[in-house]
């Protein structure tokens, strides 16, 4: 859902039949935003919303939770592995120093 006025008017903006449980949204700004959902691959929506984009050159189908600080540099945390990105998505890095924890 969206809204651009305080809360008065909400709309749909992610309709993808059998899309899942949200675990996690992140926006950077008003454009950019991802999107973590439990037993699919992470969106990503570039328009605010309007178009979400299933990240399908990903192999990561268990995503909790996901955090970028700017469009480039982000973390997704897919069952028990945190990976980082510094392309915006493009490439994730496995830190195979950090497992064994979950969100919570």
């Amino acid at each position: 859902m969206k809204v651009t006025d305080r809360g008065e008017n909400w709309f749909v903006q992610l309709n993808s039949p059998g899309a899942g449980y949200f675990s996690s949204i992140h926006f950077i700004d008003s454009l950019y935003g991802w999107a973590s959902i439990l037993n699919r691959r992470p969106f990503k929506t570039t328009d605010g919303g309007e178009n979400w984009i299933e990240q399908t050159n990903l192999n990561f189908y268990q995503t909790d939770d996901v955090y970028f600080k700017d469009t480039l540099n982000g973390w997704l945390l897919d069952w028990n592995k945190l990976y980082k990105t510094i392309d915006g998505g493009i490439n994730w890095t496995l830190d195979s120093l950090l497992t064994g924890f979950g969100s919570g």
